[in-house]
């Protein structure tokens, strides 16, 4: 009967061995089950992960853009700063050598206006006029001084000075830059001659005023003839009465 006893005590520890083992081994399975389930989060979270890596890139990369371009922007605005200076300079540049045009043809001492009032041409002065065929160059600019004139309700000495400006800035830049030929040949005339170019632009000046002065309707008078004149009335006057 202790044998049997013994025995049987020996099969109900074999018996919960093997129910704990089974317990084991069930919630090993069931652990497994869930393992698998998660997977598919786990993978999410790998690619969550990645996203916040290559969002975190792309913000310090557009925060580097940023820094350049305030850079950029600070140096555009320092350009620019310099760009309207040198447009000031160039401005008064021009107005100089507008200024200088008359003692540039004094100094050559070939002057090519006549001494009198207003100016017209010398001999010397029409002879550079035909050597350029100024009557040819000054046509297609004669419109826009006109309008100019027009617009701004210029009076005849206005006018003077602004065809002579213009003559020798824009005009002669223009020439520069879509007709070369005839800006080399204008160039080779003042070799030639001994004056400045500066000499020819005055000439074409003077004939885009007579032009201009011509379509608006301003009188062109010679002052000092005037002046003449009335001198001779006064005498005859005196005579007259004497």
């Amino acid at each position: 009967m202790k044998e049997f006893l013994l025995h049987l005590n020996n099969i109900s520890s074999i018996l919960v061995l093997v129910l704990w083992g089974a317990v084991i081994i069930f919630w090993f399975a069931e652990l497994r089950v869930k393992m698998k389930d998660l997977e598919p989060i786990r993978q999410n979270a790998g690619k969550i992960i990645d996203a916040v890596n290559k969002v975190d890139g792309l913000v310090k990369e557009v925060s580097r853009l940023g820094s350049e371009m305030s850079e950029f922007k600070i140096e555009m605005a320092e350009l620019k700063s310099e760009m309207s200076e040198f447009k000031i300079e160039m401005a008064e540049f021009k107005i100089g050598m507008a200024k200088l045009t008359k003692e540039v043809s004094r100094l050559a001492n070939r002057p090519v206006a006549a001494d009198h009032s207003p100016l017209s041409l010398n001999e010397f002065g029409q002879e550079l006029s035909r050597k350029m065929y100024a009557p040819s160059i000054v046509e297609k600019y004669t419109e826009h001084l006109i309008d100019k004139a027009k617009t701004e309700n210029m009076n005849a000495y206005q006018i003077q000075q602004s065809c002579i400006s213009f003559a020798t800035n824009e005009l002669i830049d223009d020439l520069e830059e879509k007709d070369k030929n005839l800006f080399n040949e204008i160039s080779d005339i003042a070799f030639n001659e001994g004056v400045a170019i500066e000499t020819l632009t005055y000439v074409l000046g003077l004939e885009l005023r007579d032009r201009v002065l011509k379509a608006v309707g301003k009188t062109h008078v010679n002052v000092n003839a005037r002046k003449e004149t009335a001198r001779s009335s006064s005498v005859s006057a005196s005579d007259h009465r004497a």
